[in-house]
C-alpha cells in the first residue's frame, strides 16, 4: 500500500471512529467525567500513532504559535464540555446537531459581516455545505 492510500486509510478510520463515538457513548450508563475520560483516552490512543509517525517538528517552531495552541484548546475544550453535557441532556440527535452546528454558524455569520462590510462573503461551495448540513 502506497503511503497516501495509507493515510486516505487512516483519516477514513478516524473518521469513522470519531463519528461513530457518539453512539456508543450515548449507550453507556456511566458519570458524564467517566465517559468524557474515555473519549479522550481512546481518541489519545488513536491519533498517538499518526503523530510518532509524522516527521519531527523544527526546534522552537510551535512556541511562535503558542497563544494559537492555547485559544484552540479552550474552542476544543468548550466543544468537548458541550458535546458530553449534551449527549446527558439530550437526544443522541440533539446532540449531534448541537455540536456540529459551527460550520452552518460561521457560515451565516460570515455572511452578515459581508454584507455589513466587515469580511469576506463565503463562496458557493461553502454555502452550499451549510444548506446540506442543515438539510441533514
Amino acid at each position: 500500500m502506497s503511503s497516501s492510500a495509507a493515510h486516505y486509510a487512516l483519516l477514513g478510520l478516524a473518521t469513522t471512529m470519531c463519528s461513530s463515538a457518539g453512539t456508543v457513548f450515548a449507550l453507556l450508563y456511566s458519570p458524564p467525567f467517566l465517559k468524557a475520560g474515555y473519549r479522550l483516552t481512546f481518541q489519545t490512543l488513536f491519533q498517538l500513532v499518526p503523530w510518532l509517525w509524522s516527521p519531527p517538528a523544527p526546534p522552537g517552531g510551535w512556541q511562535k504559535h503558542y497563544p494559537h495552541v492555547i485559544f484552540s484548546g479552550i474552542c476544543l475544550g468548550s466543544h468537548f464540555s458541550s458535546w458530553v453535557y449534551s449527549l446527558e441532556h439530550t437526544s443522541l440527535t440533539h446532540s449531534l446537531l448541537f455540536v456540529s452546528m459551527h460550520p452552518i454558524v460561521l457560515n451565516v455569520y460570515y455572511h452578515l459581516a459581508s454584507r455589513w462590510g466587515g469580511g469576506r462573503k463565503p463562496t458557493f461551495l461553502e454555502t452550499v455545505g451549510s444548506m446540506v448540513g442543515v438539510a441533514g
